[in-house]
């Protein structure tokens, strides 16, 4: 790597990139909000680890299979959109569950209060393995690495050493990112303690979720 200026701009796109809110930042948010930052870093790790494999793969090419196969793009936008709808509803119904019956608030501690009859539907943040596949079907992670993979060929003749700089780069930024937006979310934690404090997170991110699926789908 013999071009500053490059591998300069390559942080400053990744940074941007990164902090903007999308999927993974809000899921990463409402996580920290309902359940704690203790709680959602195998979510956390799991978005970061995730998305690098995600952003290899496009250096490594599946932008060249997305060219030639476009429509495996809606495929993941599909995808994408109605996982972001289930957890979207997911949010919804616990919201108002919590506004009519109170039931289902979440502890400082990040363990949820729900009365095993009437469980909040999200009752755990999403796992290390979920978070890692749920990249496979995020539209944002997918054209970010390919348009990353493409803009940014010039770094090195050497693929590997490519990918490298590339998946680095969205790695550190993505960990600070990440940790901006699950801070905010564990903020917002200590507030839970009655009903209609964790209901109103849950309805907001209710609407963040279905909005975003409603612009991936048809944006």
């Amino acid at each position: 790597m013999d071009d500053p200026a490059l591998l300069a701009s390559l942080f400053a796109f990744t940074l941007a990139t990164a902090i903007t809110p999308g999927p993974n930042n809000l899921l990463l948010m409402s996580s920290g909000a309902l359940f704690g930052w203790r709680a959602t870093l195998p979510q956390f790790a799991g978005v970061q680890i995730g998305f690098s494999l995600v952003c290899a793969s496009a250096v490594f090419g599946i932008g060249a299979l997305i060219e030639s196969w476009p429509w495996l793009l809606v495929i993941v936008r599909i995808a994408g959109a109605t996982w972001l709808s289930w957890m979207g509803f997911r949010y919804l119904r616990a919201g108002l569950a919590e506004a009519w019956g109170g039931a289902g608030t979440a502890s400082s501690s990040g363990e949820s209060r729900a009365d095993a009859s009437t469980a909040a539907p999200l009752s755990r943040p999403l796992r290390f393995h979920e978070a890692v596949l749920f990249q496979w079907i995020n539209p944002k992670a997918i054209l970010i690495s390919v348009s990353s993979a493409g803009a940014f060929v010039d770094l090195s003749e050497i693929v590997s050493e490519r990918a490298l700089l590339i998946c680095g780069a969205y790695m550190s930024n993505g960990i600070l990112a990440g940790s901006v937006w699950l801070t905010l979310g564990s903020m917002l934690n200590r507030f839970l303690s009655s009903g209609k404090s964790a209901a109103a997170v849950n309805l907001v991110m209710a609407a963040l979720l279905l909005a975003t699926a409603y612009y991936i789908a048809f944006g």
